[in-house]
């Protein structure tokens, strides 16, 4: 492995973690700065046109992001 001739003793575990970690921290800094999943908005657009599988759902979205904010922060309450 690369990082192991880095000097980097990680597993995939460990990378995994890290990786976690790091997405975790660039989103709390988000919202420290004013960052809000409650407040993203979509182009209506996105709505209108036709993708490869079908129309986009607006209800779908606003689900996957709910979803996303929860997987980002399990235990945390985050807007």
């Amino acid at each position: 492995m690369a990082l192991k001739v880095a000097g980097f003793d990680l597993t995939a575990d460990d990378l995994d973690r890290l990786g976690k970690e790091i997405h975790q921290a660039k989103y709390r800094f988000k919202v420290r700065e004013g960052f809000s999943f409650d407040n993203l908005r979509m182009p209506k657009r996105i709505f209108e046109t036709p993708a490869p599988l079908g129309m986009v759902d607006e209800g779908f979205m606003r689900k996957a992001i709910e979803a996303a904010k929860k997987e980002i922060f399990p235990d945390e309450v985050i807007k």
